[in-house]
């Protein structure tokens, strides 16, 4: 599937994504990815900076890296952000296709951006 910037998603559609592209329980349980995912309720698919995104806080299997820096990013889906730390957004899920991206030395990468998270902070409602 093919991702537009501006499209809208809910959580449940994010949830259900990352359930379908994750293989492994424990993927859930060590990450509290559905958790993360479900503060928010409303995503935004926005390109974002690679170099505003938190990496190396996990585990980083380098062999899953290598071979999705062959896959095509324009189809890859969309990483997912959390909470914005100082000047880094928290990758929620995604962090083996971040990787990918900077092996790659790509600038940009597609992300679902929480909007509530957004407008709280900015908008301050």
């Amino acid at each position: 599937m093919r991702y537009k910037v501006g499209e809208i998603f809910t959580n449940i559609e994010v949830c259900e994504l990352v359930m379908s592209i994750h293989y492994n329980e424990q993927d859930f349980d060590e990450g509290d990815l559905l958790e993360r995912i479900n503060r928010f309720t409303l995503y935004e698919i926005r390109e974002v900076n690679v170099d505003e995104l938190c990496t190396g806080y996990y585990y980083i299997d380098k062999d899953n890296v290598i071979k999705m820096s062959n896959l095509d990013f324009e189809t890859m889906p969309p990483i997912v952000l959390g909470e914005k730390y100082g000047d880094k957004y928290d990758v929620v899920d995604g962090n083996h296709r971040v990787e990918s991206a900077i092996l790659k030395n790509r600038k940009k990468i597609l992300a679902f951006f929480p909007i509530e998270w957004f407008l709280k902070i900015y908008l301050q409602i």
